[in-house]
């Protein structure tokens, strides 16, 4: 029975050690996509994630965490569709205010890239988002159009915001 815990702790650690290094890639891609900065990447074999800059330090501001945050969502979703026996699935992303820590060059950064990562987005968002996606990536707008009091609501199609 050791001999055989042993063997597929083997495994376990090789195949983490192997996904923990395609991730770390695929997150370096998307953050040198999205972020102005220079930024390294390192995964653990734990899925843990360090960003650093050049002095090797971890600080960023809300903006850039949002960035790494958004790279590793994209970087696992990369992951999915690389797996043979899952690369024919659909995960659709949701998000909810996606874009509200993030500058205007940072926020246009991540919406270029942002329909590659799943074949559906689905994003929430009090930002006036018209005209940051290309007309073609997008299937439907949703607007909540409250009352003046904001007790009562109705969801209409389209831009429906001032």
């Amino acid at each position: 029975m050791e001999q055989a815990a042993a063997y597929f702790r083997r495994k376990l650690e090789q195949a983490s050690l192997t996904y923990s290094q395609r991730l770390e890639a695929n997150i370096q891609s998307l953050i040198d996509s999205m972020l102005t900065s220079k930024r390294n990447v390192s995964v653990s074999p734990e899925f843990s994630v360090r960003v650093t800059d050049s002095f090797n330090d971890e600080s960023k501001s809300e903006g850039q965490f949002a960035v790494v945050s958004f790279a590793y969502i994209g970087g696992i979703f990369k992951m999915l569709r690389s797996e043979e026996h899952l690369a024919g699935k659909e995960y659709p992303l949701v998000l909810d205010a996606p874009f509200s820590k993030l500058g205007a060059e940072n926020r246009q950064n991540v919406v270029d890239i942002m329909p590659t990562f799943a074949p559906q987005v689905i994003l929430f968002s009090k930002d006036d988002l018209h005209g940051a996606f290309p007309a073609d990536k997008i299937g439907h707008v949703w607007t909540i159009v409250s009352n003046d009091e904001q007790n009562v609501a109705r969801v209409e199609e389209g831009h429906l915001w001032n």
